[in-house]
């Protein structure tokens, strides 16, 4: 048996920040407060509710 093919992708969506793995907890805070004072900061069909995920079940 052999492998055909592989695929790796490791991407990062905020400038100034390292990769996931390598992010601090206050770098995680800090990103979620970043993109939700962002985007409670939208109006119009681009306007919603942000739920950051440790508050989901």
């Amino acid at each position: 048996e052999y492998i055909v093919s592989t695929r790796v992708r490791c991407g990062r969506s905020l400038e100034g920040y390292p990769f996931n793995p390598c992010l601090t907890e206050a770098q995680y805070k800090e990103m979620e407060d970043k993109v939700s004072s962002t985007l409670s900061g939208l109006d119009g069909e681009l306007k919603g509710t942000f739920y950051p995920l440790t508050g989901m079940s």
